[in-house]
């Protein structure tokens, strides 16, 4: 059967993702290769052209089990954050349910797979379902931490996605329709994960198991973590106006008033660095965005860190701020 063409023989696809992942990648292999209860394993490898020994690794794997390991290694780095490597992953792939990870990232149950596609299979109408993990700072800095909370809600309602994210990127599993194809606007966005959660809630329910059975590693070289506040903020603002005409209509509330937090963010990162001016043009933008008469939605972490932001700006100005957040001139 060609790749790319969805078919009975092989139930779930795994898509890894790598990038100068060297150090990481042997053992985010070695945890889909301990897969059991599942029946056929698609296990599709992309390095997006890594600048240290990640393809070397991936080769040596795909030699020793043939047929189970898969490369896929473009001439050159596809671009968008990894975002172009894994949409083509996912054409390539042939799965009736789709997982995935970063090669930073690995499993620690045998039975990770069987749990959620057991669920998946159990109620129709989930989309995707995903678990809690580990979170790790690789040099040890920080001691590790259960990356969702005992209260973690079990179903995640679309609007919630605009308070926080409660995905480890490395524990989701989704049925192949929701992310086969991938729409265009995808690879448009700054971030490649939250958009894929967004496409399985606008399809029915996400799902989530508090099973730990994974890892989710933090290290100087992640694309997230390696990037300054002021750019993290920057690309935020970025990621919630391109979701613009995206998000379903009903929803789109939802969206403004998180960019809406978004902006007064990096206005907050912009005053630390003296640009007033622009801290002032994106707390103005903030405010036009969502005003604070506006009635609330609902209470949110993230309504209330934008008024704690305005005001902590509104005290490092020297200027007088009006009620919609614009500097008196």
């Amino acid at each position: 059967m060609a790749a790319g063409t969805p078919g009975d023989d092989v139930r779930v696809s795994v898509l890894i993702t790598s990038y100068d992942h060297e150090a990481f990648i042997g053992q985010a292999i070695e945890g889909v290769l301990e897969q059991r209860g599942v029946g056929p394993i698609e296990l599709v490898v992309g390095d997006d052209c890594s600048s240290d020994g990640t393809r070397a690794v991936i080769e040596g794997y795909a030699r020793r089990h043939p047929g189970r390991v898969v490369p896929f290694f473009p001439e050159r780095n596809m671009g968008g954050g990894g975002k172009a490597l894994y949409a083509e992953l996912v054409r390539r792939s042939r799965g009736r349910f789709i997982a995935g990870m970063d090669g930073d990232d690995y499993w620690t149950s045998p039975d990770k797979l069987a749990t959620q596609l057991d669920h998946l299979d159990r109620t129709p109408g989930c989309t995707m379902v995903f678990h809690n993990a580990v979170r790790r700072t690789d040099d040890g800095s920080v001691p590790d931490a259960l990356y969702n909370p005992p209260d973690q809600a079990r179903t995640i309602p679309y609007a919630d996605w605009f308070e926080q994210n409660p995905v480890a990127s490395c524990t989701p599993v989704f049925r192949r329709e929701v992310l086969d194809p991938l729409p265009p606007w995808y690879l448009e966005l700054p971030w490649g994960d939250l958009p894929l959660y967004l496409l399985a809630a606008a399809e029915g329910e996400v799902h989530y198991l508090p099973d730990v059975m994974g890892v989710y590693r933090l290290h100087g070289g992640g694309m997230f973590s390696g990037l300054s506040a002021l750019r993290q903020e920057t690309l935020d603002v970025e990621f919630f106006r391109g979701l613009s005409g995206v998000v379903p209509p009903q929803h789109d509330r939802y969206r403004r008033r998180r960019l809406a937090v978004a902006e007064a963010r990096l206005a907050h990162q912009l005053a630390l660095t003296g640009d007033h001016q622009a801290a002032a043009d994106h707390l103005a933008e903030s405010f036009r965005t969502w005003p604070l008469d506006v009635p609330r939605l609902r209470p949110g972490r993230g309504e209330l860190r934008r008024v704690a932001l305005w005001l902590d700006l509104h005290t490092r100005s020297r200027g007088r701020w009006s009620r919609d957040g614009g500097a008196a001139r």
